[in-house]
């Protein structure tokens, strides 16, 4: 992609089509394969950013939902990458980095223009083409990649979007994946059976418990606290009237993971 294309994808994704069409590019994806290049990886997370980036100023929440998906969907294999200051650049990592001053044209918060300075804010963008954002001399600070052929997902690299502090995000999208979920089964007519309505009961209610558990597990992996997800339990537990033992395993399964 030219520069000029680069930049007009800053400026569709300040609108909520534009948002939209390429969360449902990415996620259509998946089919193809889970797996990408290098090169690919670390130009996911430069769109993935700046598109996170407006769908939390715009409260757009539907396609910043599915690219959180995204987040722990694709993958790189990162063999051993040398933090030696020869590797600063990492040309080629990143050959086509955005060009921040024709990208959005205005401050983002994600931003980071300082040519040939790297700075600790893993998955940002930076305006010095071939650089990635990290402490000087080290490739990412939150994660560094583990041992060659280790997995590096994209959400390691995404840690720092704004949108994953929001409680609001998060409501909006547990709301939204538990009904595209209950959507997948007939709802069942007043004349079912008991035995039919008593069986939907439990299935709405696995639903519910199981979507906790996985939107639970993906904020602790977002690096949120403890207490922040409680709350989030606490308020989705209540509104869907799961039982104490239920809400006792979610608790417990919260406390279990460590701060990232």
């Amino acid at each position: 992609m030219t520069q000029m294309e680069k930049a007009k994808f800053g400026e569709l994704c300040q609108y909520a089509p534009g948002r939209l069409w390429f969360a449902r590019y990415v996620n259509s994806q998946r089919v193809n394969n889970k797996r990408v290049p290098e090169q690919i990886f670390f130009r996911l997370v430069q769109y993935l950013a700046v598109c996170l980036f407006e769908c939390n100023e715009a409260e757009d929440f539907s396609p910043a939902k599915t690219l959180m998906n995204m987040c722990f969907t694709f993958y790189c294999d990162i063999l051993t990458i040398s933090t030696s200051p020869s590797c600063l650049s990492y040309n080629t990592l990143l050959p086509d980095a955005f060009s921040l001053p024709t990208l959005t044209g205005r401050s983002s918060g994600v931003l980071v223009c300082n040519p040939g300075v790297l700075v600790c804010n893993p998955g940002v963008l930076v305006c010095n083409p071939g650089v990635l954002v990290c402490n000087p001399g080290v490739l990412v600070c939150n994660q560094m990649p583990g041992p060659s052929g280790d997995k590096s997902f994209l959400y390691m690299f995404l840690r720092d979007q704004p949108i994953w502090q929001s409680l609001r995000f998060w409501n909006a999208a547990f709301f939204d994946a538990v009904q595209c979920e209950r959507s997948r089964r007939p709802m069942p007519t007043n004349s079912a059976a008991n035995d039919t309505m008593t069986d939907d009961r439990n299935f709405q209610e696995n639903i519910t418990f199981g979507q906790l558990g996985t939107f639970a597990c993906n904020m602790r992996a977002f690096g949120l606290s403890r207490e922040l997800c409680v709350e989030f339990l606490r308020k989705q537990s209540t509104i869907a009237n799961l039982s104490e033992e239920q809400v006792k395993l979610l608790r417990e399964n919260v406390d279990k993971m460590r701060d990232s």
